[in-house]
């Protein structure tokens, strides 16, 4: 048995080994070795310039800053969409907003991130396109802005408003209105909105509505207020134009009348035509009305001529 063991593990020795199967051969191929390393070189000398030129920037900045002015001064400070209504204090308001944040560093694009965001709260500014700078230090200004066009009557005296009812900054008393020469709206019933908020209820928007149709008319000098307190049995705002002596009752706001009353085409130029005859739209302090088939003159009745006082001493005390 021993043997046995002994010599199969001779022969086992003994015995010839397979041929391992040949590995193909493969030759150095320089071509691919050397765009292998133009590759490398590449990407070496890319992180290269980016490391340096971010380094180089920091450096910069820093030392223009060092070397700069201590401030964005509001004189370098242009606002290239300025409508022509703004006054001088307004628009330099506006540039010391600006100059508040925006930093001496021309590199510096995250100030002029923080100016557009500055601008874009204030409520004169309905929104801001973009804020740039340039090599000789000034900075541009591209925004829209919020145009006075009424002021509306509330409880601590009258606030401008634009087209869509954002109430601006500022309050007026009834002495100053001439001074400030904006239509007058009275009757809204909803509170007061913040500065750079849209006033709440639907008939300060029927009053801006008649505002704009009535803008430029021959007349408008005789509109003292434009009243939106009265209401139908439906709830539907009627609309009432007031003068120093009397009123015209104007009723649906434009685009409203359907087939209810005359469109607004219409009641202008009715409006018109008692102008041209009487001189003025009340027809010498009557009620005139434009809101049925035809254009109707009276007298004011009782109740009403007491209702048109309260009116007039509200907007003119």
């Amino acid at each position: 048995m021993g043997w046995f063991l002994t010599k199969t593990k001779k022969k086992e020795r003994n015995a010839p080994q397979q041929a391992r199967p040949s590995q193909p051969h493969q030759k150095w191929d320089p071509r691919r070795t050397l765009k292998g390393l133009q590759i490398l070189g590449l990407g070496v000398l890319t992180f290269g310039v980016l490391a340096t030129w971010r380094y180089a920037e920091d450096r910069i900045g820093q030392y223009l800053v060092r070397r700069g002015p201590a401030q964005v001064l509001p004189q370098q400070i242009e606002l290239a969409d300025a409508p022509g209504w703004i006054s001088p204090m307004l628009a330099e308001h506006l540039r010391w907003i600006v100059a508040g944040q925006v930093s001496s560093n021309p590199m510096d694009q995250q100030s002029l991130n923080v100016a557009v965001a500055a601008l874009n709260r204030n409520p004169w500014v309905e929104s801001v396109g973009r804020v740039e700078r340039f090599g000789d230090g000034s900075i541009r200004v591209h925004a829209k802005y919020r145009e006075p066009v009424a002021v509306v009557m509330g409880p601590r005296g009258f606030y401008p408003v634009d087209w869509q009812g954002v109430r601006l900054p500022g309050v007026y008393q009834a002495n100053q209105l001439s001074l400030v020469g904006l239509p007058v709206i009275i009757g809204v019933s909803g509170l007061p909105a913040g500065e750079g908020e849209r006033w709440p209820g639907d008939d300060l928007e029927a009053g801006l509505s008649l505002v704009r149709w009535l803008q430029g008319e021959p007349y408008a000098d005789q509109i003292a207020a434009f009243d939106v307190s009265d209401r139908d049995a439906r709830g539907r705002v009627r609309l009432v134009l007031r003068t120093d002596q009397g009123m015209v009752r104007w009723g649906l706001p434009p685009g409203m009348e359907r087939s209810i009353e005359p469109n607004a085409e219409t009641k202008k130029r009715w409006l018109r035509s008692v102008h041209g005859q009487r001189g003025r739209i009340d027809a010498g302090g009557k009620i005139v009305d434009v809101f049925g088939a035809a254009v109707f003159v009276h007298q004011p009745y009782v109740s009403e001529q007491t209702t048109f006082d309260q009116a007039r001493y509200s907007w003119s005390r």
